[in-house]
């Protein structure tokens, strides 16, 4: 074999290695770009990413460089060592392994040999730019226009320093922000230019469906949350509505002569054959009867038709559905005319609750009920919710219950009796969560606080059992017995409590480190 030959099939199994390790982020390949070049510690680092030029472009905070440092080194990619020189604090120096180096010109040459994934939230924001109300999406995007402007300035001020330090890479990498951004400049403004047509409403802003895709309160709910000004007209085998809109607000409503609003509304609910079609418009159109917000009271009437219909029954939720009432309702002027049925539903439905226990509570079948709960749905004031205020629940009951079970083994079922009597919820005022400690079921408990406020009150309630066990048995005996819960816990409680942050910070602290050894997340601090 030649030795040209040679050097190429050298070459590609030198690709074929690279390419087999796994590619690097982009922080990660910032901080190892700069470590090849020689040892540095952690503050050295953060500050030369940080310097004029780079700064502008790699944004990375100190806080992310150490994360990053700290998992390349688990990874094995880089090395770190202590040093200390005089009488100066001892710092830790990373340096890069044979295996870091190896990932890292892997990734060099894979990055600059694929093209970037170029979709971002941005892209999908454009793509929907059409459901919002044609002033909002041009006042949003003439804003972002400016700050392209701004940044466009900051970059060419950027490329003018790195050229006069004579750093062509620097100059490489802002001279292709600049014609990024020159480019996104340019198509921004065409597409300002188009929202300020009045072809815009016609062309882009027009909404029209099937309601046999999307049933009415679904229409109805987007364009009032996406602050819409027109008119939806709704034809349903031959029954016509019409609903005026102005910023999200029903304004006005047209029936044909002879109809009965009631009847129209859940007609047009209720069909799965009709159409709707909405056309931009800035005034209320002659004809059309005045009505005050009604929102609400539209989709409720409708899709009181909905539930009573056999078009409902494709919509019966899986019983075990969780349901809650939404969190602002208990500050929610309740102006609507609700049935009896719709008022003894919201009197119980205070936390989370599943479909079957709610018809007990309610001496009802279980398709009453989410017949009953439905219409209340689609307006917002009953939202299905996932386990998770439950889990959590479930998680500062366990954890706190291993406190007690820990002071019964070491001190007796008495010194057990005093800590339950101290850690007791206070009584007045406002009704305390009560976690439940004696095993009974938690469908009896009632939880109709948001998840936040649940976490808050779990920490709060383990702290005062953390007080009381250090009051019994000492300091010595809380913080040995903190890291054996932590392992003892099981991670998936852990993780629920520690995402919440719902423990004391010592509690928290030795949760962290387990699921850190674990290789797990789940701290969003």
């Amino acid at each position: 074999m030649s030795s040209e030959m040679k050097s190429r099939a050298a070459g590609q199994a030198g690709r074929e290695a690279r390419a087999a390790v796994k590619p690097l982020s982009r922080n990660d390949l910032l901080l190892m770009g700069l470590l090849i070049g020689r040892p540095m510690h952690g503050y050295e680092l953060s500050e030369t990413l940080s310097r004029p030029g780079l700064g502008e472009w790699a944004k990375l905070g100190r806080t992310s460089v150490y994360y990053a440092l700290g998992r390349l080194e688990r990874d094995g990619l880089i090395t770190k060592h202590v040093e200390r020189h005089a009488d100066k604090p001892e710092r830790s120096v990373y340096s890069m392994t044979d295996l870091g180096r190896e990932a890292f010109f892997g990734t060099l040459e894979q990055t600059l040999r694929s093209p970037e994934d170029a979709m971002t939230e941005f892209d999908v924001a454009l793509f929907y730019s059409n459901r919002l109300h044609r002033g909002v999406a041009q006042d949003a995007l003439e804003e972002r226009v400016a700050q392209l402007q701004r940044t466009l300035a900051e970059v060419d001020a950027s490329i003018s320093g790195a050229e006069k330090a004579a750093d062509p890479a620097l100059r490489l990498v802002l001279g292709r922000r600049r014609a990024i951004l020159q480019a996104n400049l340019t198509f921004l403004k065409d597409y300002v230019d188009l929202l300020s047509t009045e072809q815009f409403g016609h062309e882009i802003g027009l909404l029209a469906g099937s309601l046999a895709d999307t049933m009415l309160h679904e229409v109805l709910k987007t364009l009032a949350s996406s602050g819409r000004s027109g008119v939806l007209r709704v034809s349903a085998n031959g029954v016509g509505l019409e609903l005026a809109m102005r910023r999200g607000r029903i304004e006005g409503m047209a029936l044909a002569p002879g109809l009965e609003e009631q009847a129209v509304l859940r007609h047009c609910f209720t069909s799965r054959t009709g159409e709707y079609e909405f056309v931009p418009a800035d005034e209320v159109p002659d004809g059309f009867t005045r009505v005050d917000d009604e929102l609400d009271l539209v989709i409720l009437k409708g899709c009181r038709g909905v539930a009573a219909s056999t078009a409902f029954e494709h919509l019966l939720p899986d019983p075990q559905t969780l349901l809650g009432m939404h969190e602002g309702l208990r500050s929610h002027s309740l102006r609507l005319d609700l049935t009896d049925d719709e008022t003894a539903l919201l009197a119980v439905l205070d936390g989370v609750k599943t479909v079957p226990e709610l018809a007990r509570r309610l001496g009802a079948d279980e398709a009453h009920i989410v017949r009953t709960a439905f219409p209340l749905w689609a307006i917002g004031w009953v939202v299905r919710v996932g386990r998770d205020k439950r889990d959590l629940v479930l998680a500062i009951a366990a954890y706190a219950q291993r406190w007690a079970d820990a002071v019964t083994l070491f001190a007796g079922t008495g010194a057990a009796a005093r800590l339950a009597e101290a850690t007791a919820e206070p009584q007045g005022g406002e009704q305390p969560l009560r976690f439940p400690l004696d095993g009974s079921d938690l469908a009896a408990c009632d939880f109709p606080y948001a998840r936040g406020a649940v976490a808050m009150a779990g920490c709060e309630f383990i702290e005062r059992r953390l007080d009381a066990v250090e009051a019994l048995l000492g300091e010595v005996f809380v913080t040995d017995v903190l890291g054996g819960f932590a392992s003892q816990l099981p991670l998936a409680q852990a993780e629920v409590l520690v995402k919440a942050s719902a423990l004391p910070e010592p509690a928290l602290r030795a949760l962290e480190t387990r699921l850190a050894g674990e290789g797990r997340r789940g701290t969003a601090r």
